[in-house]
């Protein structure tokens, strides 16, 4: 071959391994940028101890997971907070769902996605199609049923007594009569088997947990991942984790007993393990009823608690009656939105004043206390919070860790209901408190622990110089709110200091007719809902 004709081949084949190479190299760097942003996109955590082989690294996911807690015929309320949700889509993306006893099946409705249609499916959940028994004869029920209350009375047993105490006896006396349960199951497949959850779950691209208790050996709380799964398959699981102990038969799924997820000896009532598990980090909690969750420090929690309570085992857990789901679906959409008009209203609110100048405050009033459920006046009377009370400050602790706020000092009343709302913000968001003697609350003197709405109470806030026979009048409570006020103007104007105050519905009325101007009429009637933020411009 002549030389140069080689040469000419060799620099074509040169020049085609350098095009080559360098289109190679072109993608490698492609590989590489593209990984590097999705490694700076991913947030990491690692689960597990030690040097442990079980250690395993998880991606922090984007968007929310939605846990929906167990409670029977209450859970009808969960249905309602759904329909809150759908207004909030823009700012809440759900991603995923879990649940226990009827939160899992909440969970499994809300993986199909058809509100319209799991609000039909409660209705069709109706007391003669869930409670049932062919074996007891309607008018010879009540009778022997008594008799069993009767006896369960004077059982000194430890385990009975607190099934007792968490189911309600007329629950315990039934399942102490029928030994597998005192209602069969019947009803309830009748109504999955003929509606589209089981497919729509099994095909849905959501991940869907629900949690039974496993009872071989010591009970221990399962989760099963719905999505996937054949529909007979989540039928099973599903009655599984609604198999409350005494008022169903318990499930056998594989050869392995379970009960329901949700029961209080050893299950998981409000399951957020297992989407915590699987990277997420952002949360709304549905509760039906005022029971204490796990804490996840490193996550952000939206819970939403029953402002009124959802009933006992009877008038709540065991009441499918149409009157009941249509209360309920209303009570949790109102409750919801309240939530979370509080939790992303008032920080849309905040984005708006964000590059706007001037000193600015913040005021909410304590959580709920056991006088508020009595519609008593408390005044200077030192009243505790109530449980759903401690719920509420903990979850106004959350919105403000979470929700943009810049908050430099708590300054709170030094009554309990007070100083425990404070307590409980300061611990989850690390905002320094101290107490503050002029936001305490004013004393009505006479009118402490009488009726709220009464009608001579009401006239008598109109008048401002009352001492109320003891009390504080209006004017001397103006003028010590009034006095703070102008000391908080100027040393936030001064240093740029934001202020929190945690007090009482007195005080509210104080500070807000400092920032507004008020008839007598709409002084006397102002208010502002237990844990509700307000946000005051100075």
């Amino acid at each position: 071959m002549d030389k140069g004709k080689m040469l000419e081949e060799i620099q074509e084949k040169t020049e085609e391994i350098k095009g080559r190479a360098e289109e190679l190299h072109k993608v490698i760097e492609e590989t590489i940028a593209q990984k590097k942003q999705q490694h700076q996109e991913a947030r990491y955590i690692e689960l597990g101890a030690g040097d442990s082989q079980d250690k395993k690294t998880v991606i922090i996911k984007d968007g929310y997971g939605l846990v929906l807690g167990g409670g029977g015929g209450r859970g009808s309320y969960e249905i309602g907070v759904w329909k809150a949700l759908e207004e909030y889509k823009d700012v809440i993306d759900i991603k995923a769902v879990s649940g226990s006893s009827v939160g899992a099946l909440n969970a499994a409705l809300y993986a199909c996605g058809d509100l319209d249609k799991a609000t039909q499916m409660w209705y069709d959940i109706t007391n003669d199609r869930i409670l049932s028994n062919k074996d007891i004869d309607e008018d010879n029920r009540n009778k022997w049923f008594e008799s069993i209350k009767e006896k369960l009375t004077t059982i000194d047993n430890p385990v009975i007594q607190s099934a007792i105490e968490c189911i309600g006896l007329d629950a315990v006396a039934k399942g102490m009569k029928i030994k597998d349960g005192f209602f069969s199951r019947e009803g309830l497949m009748d109504i999955l088997e003929n509606s589209p959850v089981l497919t729509g779950v099994s095909n849905s691209k959501m991940s869907c947990y629900a949690t039974c208790l496993n009872v071989e050996g010591k009970p221990t709380p399962e989760r099963f991942q719905l999505a996937g799964m054949e529909p007979s398959e989540i039928e099973r699981i599903l009655l599984a984790s609604s198999a409350i102990p005494v008022i169903f038969p318990m499930e056998t799924i594989d050869q392995t007993k379970y009960y329901d997820g949700g029961f209080f000896l050893g299950g998981d009532n409000v399951p957020i393990q297992p989407l915590y598990d699987e990277g997420y980090r952002k949360f709304v909690v549905v509760h039906l009823d005022a029971r204490r969750t796990d804490r996840y420090d490193d996550a952000e929690m939206i819970h939403i608690y029953p402002s009124v309570p959802l009933g006992g085992a009877i008038d709540g857990m065991l009441d499918f009656s149409p009157e009941g789901v249509e209360k309920r679906i209303a009570q949790g959409y109102n409750d919801a939105r309240a939530v979370l008009v509080r939790y992303f209203g008032l920080r849309k609110k905040i984005t708006e004043h964000e590059n706007q100048s001037g000193a600015s405050l913040y005021f909410t009033r304590h959580g709920q206390t056991v006088w508020n459920v009595e519609n008593k006046i408390c005044g200077a009377t030192d009243i505790e919070l109530t449980e759903l009370g401690h719920r509420q400050a903990e979850e106004l602790g959350e919105i403000i860790k979470n929700g943009g706020y810049h908050i430099d000092e708590i300054l709170y009343s030094p009554l309990v209901r007070a100083s425990e709302t404070a307590r409980h913000i300061s611990e989850i968001t690390g905002i320094p408190m101290r107490a503050e003697e002029r936001l305490r609350e004013q004393c009505f003197g006479k009118y402490e622990g009488t009726a709220r709405d009464g009608a001579i109470f009401a006239e008598a806030k109109t008048h401002f110089l009352d001492h109320y026979e003891g009390g504080e009048t209006m004017v001397h409570l103006c003028q010590r709110v009034y006095n703070l006020l102008d000391e908080l103007k100027a040393e936030s104007q001064k240093n740029g200091k934001t202020y929190l105050l945690v007090a009482h519905n007195g005080i509210s009325r104080m500070i807000q007719s400092y920032f507004t101007d008020m008839t007598n009429e709409e002084f006397a009637g102002y208010g502002v809902k237990n844990c509700e933020v307000v946000r005051y411009d100075f």
